[in-house]
C-alpha cells in the first residue's frame, strides 16, 4: 500500500485523471475492504444500523457513494444530482455492483432545498417506505454534493428521523487514502440538548417529576423531530400522576409512552417493567369512584392500593426519607386494622357494635387497655370513631388471630414515636434506627395477612412480588443519540 501510495501522490501532481484511474485500478478495492470493516464494527456496536434504502447526493467525487453502497448493501439506492454530475451515475452503478432495478436518480435544478424534500418524499411514497413504517431503515448519505442539496437533505433526515450518513477524512484534497471514517451525524438541535436531555433524565430518575416533564417538553419544543421528547415528557406526567395516586391520568399517560416507545425502539424506556405496571394500575383507576367502606372490603381494591402504599413506603425508606416512611407505614398499619375490624363488623369511621357482645367486649378492651396506657380510665361505651390503636385493641379483644403476636404495649411506642414527627403532630426528625423497627414490624404483618388473602385473589407469589409493579422505573441513558 506504501508503494502504490507513493505512485498514487505523484501522479497527483502531475495529472488527476490518471491518478484517478491509477487509485481506481490499485488501491480502492483495498480502500472499500477497510472501509466495509469499520461499518461492520460499527453496527456491532450498534452506532450504525443496518439499512434498506440509501439516498445519496452525488458530487464530483464517486468515491464515498461507491464504499457506502459497497459496505451497507441496500436493496435500493436514490441518487439526487445536478444537471453537472447526473453522469457518474452510471460509473457509480457499475463500480457498486447495483443491478439496473436497484437505481434511480432525479436531477435537482432549483436551489432553494425545497425540491429535495419533494424528490425525498416521492421516492418515500413510491417505495411504500412510510406505509411499511420503515422509515429508520433509511439513510441519506451528504458526503458530497451540492451545498443546497446537502442543506436540503440534511433537513428531511431530521424532519422524517431518517440518519444522516458521512465520510469523515483527514486530508481532503489528497484523495481517499484508507484513512475514511463512516459517521452518522446527529440534529444538531438534538446535539445541543443533549445536556438537558441528561438533565431530565437525573431529575426523572431522583423522583423529580414535574421537573423533568418541564425539560422534555423544552426540548420537543426546539427539535424538529420531537416524538422521543414527548414518549419521555408523557412518562414523566405520568409518573407524577402516579406519585399523586391520580391513577386514572397516571395509567392513561404511561400507556401512551409504552405505546410508541414500543414503536420507536426506545432502549431507555424500560416497556417490559412499565408494561406489569399498567398492569398492576388497572384495578385503581376507578378507585375515587368507589367508597370507603368498598375499597377495604374489595380485595382487589384494597390489597393493589396497599402494595401500592407499601412500595411507596419501602421506595422512601429507601432513599433515607425517615420521617415519610413513618408516615407511610402508620398508614399500611391504619389500613389493615380497618380492613379486620370490618371482618367483623365494625366500620371504624362510624362504628356500630349491636351485633356484638359490647359487655364482654368493654371487659377484655379494658383488660388490654390497662397493660398499653399508663393510668388508663376504662371505657363505659365504645366512640362511634375508633382510632387506630383503640382498633388494635379491639382486635385482641376480639380475639382476631391476625394480630395476635402484636405487641400492643411496643406498637403504641412506635405510633407515640411517629406522632412526634415534623410531618405529624410534634418537631423531630426521624431517624433511621427509630423508624426500621416499626416498618419491619409492619411488613411482617403485611406478609402475614397477604398470605391468609391471597387465594381470593387466585394469586401465588408472595407480597413483595405482587407489589413489585408499583415500584419506579429508570430511565437508561443511550450512548448514542438518534434523532427520532
Amino acid at each position: 500500500m506504501k508503494h502504490h501510495l507513493a505512485v498514487y501522490y505523484e501522479k497527483l501532481r502531475q495529472n488527476k485523471d490518471e491518478a484517478k484511474e491509477y487509485y481506481f485500478q490499485h488501491m480502492f478495492d483495498n480502500v472499500c475492504h477497510e472501509f466495509k470493516k469499520k461499518v461492520a464494527e460499527k453496527q456491532a456496536n450498534r452506532e450504525i444500523q443496518e439499512y434498506d434504502y440509501l439516498i445519496m447526493t452525488v458530487g464530483y467525487n464517486i468515491e464515498p457513494l461507491v464504499m457506502w453502497i459497497k459496505a451497507l448493501s441496500p436493496k435500493r439506492v436514490f441518487f439526487l444530482c445536478s444537471e453537472d454530475t447526473e453522469k457518474y451515475v452510471d460509473e457509480i452503478c457499475k463500480r457498486a455492483e447495483l443491478i439496473h432495478t436497484q437505481c434511480d436518480h432525479e436531477v435537482i435544478r432549483k436551489t432553494n432545498g425545497t425540491d429535495v424534500y419533494e424528490m425525498i418524499n416521492k421516492f418515500i411514497e413510491k417505495n411504500r417506505i412510510m406505509q411499511e413504517n420503515k422509515l429508520n431503515r433509511v439513510a441519506i448519505d451528504i458526503t458530497d454534493g451540492t451545498k443546497s442539496m446537502v442543506t436540503g437533505c440534511t433537513l428531511t433526515a431530521n424532519h422524517l428521523g431518517m440518519d444522516l450518513l458521512y465520510i469523515h477524512k483527514e486530508e481532503s484534497d489528497s484523495g481517499y487514502l484508507g484513512k475514511e471514517e463512516p459517521m452518522i451525524l446527529q440534529d444538531p438541535l438534538v446535539v445541543f440538548g443533549q445536556n438537558e436531555y441528561k438533565r431530565g433524565i437525573a431529575k426523572f430518575n431522583s423522583e423529580d417529576f414535574e421537573a423533568a416533564a418541564e425539560i422534555f417538553k423544552a426540548i420537543k419544543e426546539r427539535v424538529i423531530n420531537p416524538r422521543k421528547y414527548e414518549v419521555l415528557e408523557n412518562l414523566a406526567v405520568g409518573y407524577a400522576h402516579l406519585e399523586s395516586m391520580r391513577f386514572d391520568l397516571a395509567h392513561d399517560y404511561i400507556r401512551k409512552a409504552v405505546e410508541w416507545a414500543e414503536r420507536m425502539e426506545l432502549s431507555e424506556v424500560p416497556t417490559y417493567d412499565l408494561r406489569k405496571q399498567l398492569k398492576a394500575i388497572e384495578p385503581l383507576m376507578a378507585l375515587h369512584d368507589r367508597s370507603d367502606r368498598e375499597k377495604l372490603s374489595n380485595d382487589q381494591l384494597y390489597w393493589h392500593l396497599y402494595a401500592y402504599l407499601f412500595e411507596m413506603t419501602k421506595h422512601y425508606k429507601s432513599n433515607n426519607k425517615h420521617d415519610i416512611t413513618a408516615l407511610l407505614t402508620y398508614r399500611c398499619l391504619e389500613m389493615t386494622v380497618q380492613r379486620l375490624l370490618l371482618k367483623h363488623g365494625i366500620y371504624t369511621a362510624n362504628a356500630s357494635f349491636s351485633h356484638l357482645n359490647q359487655q364482654q367486649l368493654l371487659k377484655d378492651y379494658n383488660v388490654l387497655g390497662e397493660q398499653v396506657f399508663p393510668n388508663y380510665r376504662p371505657l363505659h361505651y365504645f366512640p362511634n370513631k375508633i382510632t387506630l390503636m383503640s382498633g388494635l385493641i379491639l382486635l385482641r379483644a376480639l380475639q382476631e388471630p391476625m394480630v395476635r403476636d402484636i405487641g400492643l404495649a411496643d406498637m403504641n411506642n412506635m405510633i407515640t414515636l411517629r406522632n412526634k414527627s415534623r410531618l405529624v403532630h410534634g418537631f423531630e426528625l426521624l431517624t433511621e434506627e427509630q423508624v426500621e423497627g416499626f416498618y419491619n414490624r409492619i411488613k411482617g404483618l403485611s406478609n402475614f395477612v397477604w398470605n391468609h388473602d391471597k387465594h381470593n385473589l387466585k394469586v401465588e407469589v408472595g407480597f413483595e412480588e405482587f407489589s413489585s409493579p408499583y415500584s419506579f422505573v429508570n430511565i437508561s441513558l443511550r450512548s448514542r443519540l438518534v434523532s427520532v
